[in-house]
């Protein structure tokens, strides 16, 4: 779609490229909002033309993907752009912005008598600044305070800083997940996307020689054939030992793409085998919060295993916590795949079922393991999972 101008022109179009479909989408999910209008898509924009002011918001990257996503994140996407289209137009409204449609009147002014207004104006300008030059009012302020004070007074307002931005928009971001959404929006900045991964016996894995493939952005970029500029960090986690593989920037977006949650995954389950963990956990969550929102994979090496990860990499941070940790004893993992020991694979899915997860076990190869996923779709479900399994084997 890159430089192409899609317009919306009727619909009698035929064979609509993938910019026309989005223009299609937003303008039905703006006429459902009762808004009329023309819906234009150029580079990544989609402007908004009919009565009231133009205006345009940015798609991001959505919107290039258009033809691989599945209709009810389309449907998801439009709406969504649909409401910013509709905001923006109001606050250009309120803000004067662009032409409001005016009413049919016989008062308005003709173009001489603007003019006479005009330069009425100005030249009682003229008259106003002699007299205050000339001291009429008395003293007027030094020259150099008064550059001062109006340099002050126009002076824009201080722009928000790039940390406060990214907090407030990770907050509106989880209102919506909260509120029943599966799309954060266009925006995702101030997110991060981790995996946790931890040995049952505690051993070391900071380290561990396998993770020197994460510790480089570009090495992580090439690894998921990722063309994009991220950044990645290697973190030890002292209760219970392990490690924790902190990926932001560009990396983030594809998270929260299809194709993109699918090389998450794979890699994480790769490095789950190459360092030897037991345990493993896949999500996202804002970087000035511990609570971890969009849980993706958890990972073990037996029902009892996987159903341990979902319990404390996801129940252990919840807001508020679903199992206290400091209840547990000194290996929590163990204690927790014990108390889940009857578990076996059909046990696991009746537990996932209702959360939407869906179990995974692979064969030794070269070592088995059992995971739990939950999809696009449903971005909070490893907590409903976690609050499902803490009230049974959590006391």
């Amino acid at each position: 779609m890159r430089g192409e101008r899609c317009v919306l022109a009727s619909p009698a179009m035929s064979e609509p490229t993938g910019g026309e479909e989005v223009a299609l989408a937003v303008t039905r999910a703006l006429e459902r909002s009762g808004v009329t209008g023309t819906v234009v898509v150029v580079e990544g924009m989609a402007e908004l033309h009919g009565a009231g002011p133009v205006v345009a918001i940015d798609l991001g990257d959505w919107a290039k993907q258009w033809q691989l996503l599945p209709p009810d994140m389309r449907d998801r996407r439009a709406d969504h752009a649909a409401e910013r289209l509709i905001a923006a137009r109001a606050e250009s409204a309120r803000l004067g912005g662009g032409e409001e449609p005016r009413a049919a009147s016989g008062t308005e002014l003709p173009v001489t008598n603007i003019l006479i207004a005009i330069g009425a104006v100005a030249a009682l300008a003229l008259v106003g600044t002699w007299l205050v030059r000339s001291n009429f009012f008395g003293r007027a302020t030094p020259p150099d305070a008064d550059t001062a004070a109006t340099a002050l007074a126009s002076a824009p307002p201080p722009l928000i800083d790039p940390a406060s931005r990214a907090r407030v928009v990770c907050d509106a971001a989880r209102k919506r997940l909260y509120a029943g959404s599966a799309d954060l929006g266009v925006d995702i900045d101030g997110w991060l996307v981790e995996l946790w991964l931890a040995r049952a016996d505690g051993g070391d894995l900071a380290a561990n020689p396998a993770l020197a493939v994460v510790r480089d952005a570009r090495d992580v970029g090439a690894k998921m054939d990722l063309k994009v500029s991220g950044t990645s960090e290697v973190l030890p986690v002292a209760e219970p030992p392990g490690v924790v593989v902190r990926l932001g920037g560009g990396f983030v977006p594809a998270f929260f793409t299809a194709e993109g949650r699918g090389r998450f995954v794979a890699l994480a389950e790769q490095l789950a085998d190459a360092v030897d963990a037991d345990h493993a956990a896949l999500f996202a969550r804002c970087a000035h919060l511990r609570t971890r929102d969009v849980g993706s994979l958890y990972l073990g090496r037996s029902p009892a295993g996987a159903a341990a990860t979902v319990l404390y990499a996801q129940g252990a941070f919840t807001d508020p916590p679903l199992i206290a940790v400091e209840k547990l004893g000194k290996a929590p993992l163990t204690d927790l795949a014990r108390a889940a020991s009857a578990l076996d694979r059909a046990g696991l899915e009746d537990a996932m079922r209702a959360s939407g997860g869906r179990v995974v076990v692979r064969e030794p190869a070269p070592k088995g393991a059992v995971s739990v996923a939950f999809g696009l779709g449903g971005p909070t479900r490893a907590q409903h999972a976690a609050k499902s399994l803490a009230g049974r084997f959590v006391k």
